[in-house]
């Protein structure tokens, strides 16, 4: 009996040892699996949002009745007449129409500390690289491939389209940094039909995941997502 008592004891020790040594291992494994599930989910909400702000600004370009402006105004004369303002939204003032319109399509994140920043690109006339948009083709010959510019963010000129992880959280534009290389002008081809400017949406959320700072776990992530599109012609 003695014997069985003592042996009882050691197994209910060997049992505790392994639960310890085991069970960290096992909460850090499910608790990973839960955190990178939910970075993925907020990724795609991030990345809905910068889609639909995308959108919103393509449709609601120059031509529109009230237009998403950056910071180069389109030549007056191409502007038809009854468009609003061509900075209705302004840069100004971090686009509230479309900030808004694009916040709504995120789930499961507080819509308000997503940050929206855009900017616009274009073609620029060959013979003259002062004059923004234009066509894919030189209006002197038809031919001749205009050069074309992307758009950055930030004081520091950063591509949003190939170097998205360098963009701070929230970003910026400025006239002064010379970030837009375009307006919100849709000037198309009449042959290929085709929108030669195209605006930039970079979305970005500061995500603290679920015990940060606890088993490794980063004290913020920064959730970000770009999508360019085309601007519409609207009359």
């Amino acid at each position: 009996m003695r014997r069985s008592r003592h042996l009882g004891r050691g197994v209910s020790g060997q049992a505790l040892v392994e639960t310890a040594l085991v069970l960290p291992i096992f909460l850090a494994v499910i608790i990973g699996t839960i955190v990178v599930g939910l970075w993925l989910f907020y990724q795609q909400s991030v990345t809905n949002v910068a889609r639909e702000a995308a959108r919103y600004a393509a449709v609601h370009s120059a031509s529109a009745d009230c237009p998403v402006g950056g910071w180069l105004q389109p030549v007056p004369a191409t502007i038809p007449d009854g468009a609003g303002a061509w900075d209705c939204d302004a840069a100004a003032d971090s686009w509230p129409e479309m900030t808004d319109e694009a916040r709504r399509y995120a789930f499961g994140l507080d819509r308000s500390q997503i940050h929206l920043t855009a900017c616009w690109a274009a073609y620029h006339d060959v013979d003259n690289l002062a004059i923004y948009d234009a066509g894919p083709y030189s209006a002197n010959d038809g031919v001749t491939n205009n050069p074309w510019y992307d758009c950055t963010m930030e004081a520091s000129n950063i591509n949003p389209l190939t170097d998205t992880g360098s963009l701070a959280c929230p970003s910026a534009t400025t006239g002064a940094a010379a970030n837009d290389t375009a307006s919100n002008l849709a000037v198309s081809d009449r042959e290929l039909a085709v929108a030669a400017n195209r605006v930039v949406v970079y979305a970005c959320f500061n995500w603290r995941p679920p015990l940060a700072g606890f088993l490794l776990m980063p004290e913020t992530v920064v959730i970000r997502a770009v999508y360019s599109q085309a601007l519409q012609h609207q009359r």
